[in-house]
C-alpha cells in the first residue's frame, strides 16, 4: 500500500502557482509556436522573393548575353558580307581589267596584222615594180641592141657599097 513516505502535500497556492506556470509556460509556447509559423512563412516568402530576384537577373542577363550575341553574330555576318561585297568588286575589277587588256591585245593584233598586210602589198607592189621595171629594162637592152645591130648592119652594108 500507499505508506507515509509515499504522500506528498502540497498546498492549493503551490499547485495554483504551477498550473499558472504551466499555463504561461504553454501560452509562451503557443506564442512561440506562432513566432516559428511567422518567422517561418516570412523566410519562405524571403526565401521565394530571392529566387524571383535571382531568377530575374539570370533571366536579364541571359538576355543582355543573347542580345549581345546576336549583336555580334549580326556584326560577323555584316563583315562577312562587307568582305565578300569587296571580293566580288575586287573580282569584276580584275575581269574588267582582264577584258580590257584581251580588247587592247587584239586591238593590238589586228592593227599589227592591217600593217603587215599593207606591209605585203607594198612589197608586191614593189617587187611588181621591179618585175615590169626589169622587164622594160629587158626591152630597152634589147631594142638598143636590135638598133645597134641594125645600125651595125647598115653601116657594114653601106662600108660595102663604098668599097665595091
Amino acid at each position: 500500500g500507499v505508506t507515509n513516505s509515499d504522500i506528498v502535500m502540497i498546498s492549493r497556492g503551490g499547485i495554483q502557482a504551477g498550473e499558472e506556470e504551466i499555463q504561461l509556460l504553454a501560452a509562451e509556447a503557443a506564442a512561440l509556436k506562432v513566432q516559428i509559423v511567422e518567422d517561418a512563412a516570412r523566410m519562405q516568402s524571403e526565401c521565394i522573393r530571392r529566387v524571383a530576384e535571382a531568377r530575374q537577373k539570370d533571366q536579364e542577363t541571359i538576355k543582355n548575353l543573347r542580345s549581345k550575341c546576336e549583336s555580334l553574330q549580326a556584326q560577323a555576318t555584316g563583315r562577312e558580307r562587307e568582305i565578300l561585297r569587296q571580293m566580288k568588286a575586287m573580282e569584276a575589277s580584275h575581269v574588267k581589267a582582264a577584258d580590257q587588256l584581251e580588247t587592247d591585245y587584239d586591238r593590238e593584233i589586228l592593227s599589227e596584222a592591217d600593217r603587215f598586210r599593207q606591209m605585203e602589198a607594198e612589197l608586191r607592189r614593189l617587187v611588181e615594180q621591179l618585175v615590169n621595171f626589169r622587164e622594160e629594162s629587158f626591152r630597152r637592152v634589147e631594142s638598143e641592141r636590135t638598133k645597134q645591130h641594125e645600125h651595125l648592119l647598115q653601116r657594114v652594108e653601106e662600108k660595102n657599097v663604098e668599097v665595091v
